[in-house]
């Protein structure tokens, strides 16, 4: 009888012998969490239990320490299409076993690299030799690159995966990016991919000018929603920019971002005509707009954006 089983069921089998009760049939994310050590001692029985699957579809492994051979022989399966692991020094080498088999059946990955020493050079090797045939979602969480061309490396690894849809890439926003700023056009090799649906940016500092967003528009015409989400970090386009999204993407319902002005300036043309823009929620995050042009900022995205829920949490300095 086939079964597909969560890897949760295994690791409550596994950490039964462990648990510091007997009668706790329930092992928590926070009894994982605070016990690495432990978690990293059972890496055999871990292998073996995972390896034991053959009709595994779905794996949930949020938590340190997962061993490499376990990730190699999932990465064969013709039965996973759903899968959350850390990669870190336990298993970041899984790509370069001869027994690697790409996953080729994963619609969806959660990968965190945020304890990967190789952080994003060792991210891309990982993506770059994922099979890519059914990946329609990816999520990466990563540590702030140290080096520019460690980012590019990454995103162009993501660009060979033809079918995604959706793609969401966060920074640790704990460690911060140091001195490091993206152009927009750094995106590029991600605009072969003109089946993306919703793009999420977290914690990246890049800075879009008019001709990124008209670029990225026009390869992402089917886009359903877009987010740069930004924390003190550098991460905004221009306001004149954004009618790209309202001309070239009328699928767009969610626009998340921050803008600026051009050289100082809030360019607002009044002649502007009211766009058939089906974006409903449109949020201006902590936008530095002058007061003085607020109205006129407003006036302008009523009529970029008609059907908009517009959000703007105003910075402190201007309350």
């Amino acid at each position: 009888m086939h079964r597909a089983l969560r890897i949760d069921e295994v690791l409550q089998i596994i950490f039964s012998h462990f648990s510091p009760d007997p009668r706790d049939s329930h092992v928590g994310d926070e009894e994982f969490e605070n016990q690495p050590k432990m978690l990293f001692d059972l890496g055999a029985e871990i292998t073996r239990a995972i390896t034991s699957l053959s009709y595994l579809t779905s794996l949930y492994y949020r938590y340190p320490h997962f061993p490499l051979d376990a990730v190699v022989h999932i990465s064969q399966s013709r039965c996973l299409s759903e899968a959350a692991l850390y990669l870190d020094t336990c298993n970041q080498d899984a790509p370069l076993s001869p027994a690697w088999g790409g996953f080729p059946a994963l619609t969806n990955l959660w990968l965190d690299f945020r304890l990967n020493v190789a952080n994003c050079i060792g991210a891309a090797t990982f993506v770059q030799r994922l099979s890519g045939v059914r990946l329609t979602r990816l999520v990466i969480y990563i540590q702030a690159p140290t080096h520019g061309d460690e980012f590019g490396q990454l995103v162009s690894a993501v660009g060979h995966l033809k079918r995604l849809q959706v793609c969401e890439i966060w920074f640790d926003r704990s460690r911060g990016s140091g001195h490091l700023s993206f152009d927009g056009t750094a995106l590029a090799p991600l605009y072969s991919l003109t089946d993306m649906r919703d793009f999420d940016l977290g914690c990246v500092p890049i800075v879009f000018s008019p001709h990124a967003v008209r670029a990225l528009t026009r390869a992402w015409g089917r886009l359903e929603r877009f987010d740069l989400y930004n924390v003190q970090q550098h991460c905004y386009m221009s306001l004149e920019s954004l009618a790209f999204f309202a001309e070239n993407c009328p699928s767009l319902s969610e626009l998340s971002l921050k803008v600026s002005p051009v050289a100082g300036a809030w360019r607002c043309d009044p002649n502007v005509r009211v766009s058939a823009s089906r974006v409903t929620y449109l949020y201006l995050q902590d936008s530095v707009i002058d007061p003085h042009a607020r109205e006129q900022v407003m006036a302008y995205l009523a009529k970029m954006f008609p059907l908009a829920n517009t959000k703007h949490i105003f910075p402190e300095s201007e309350e």
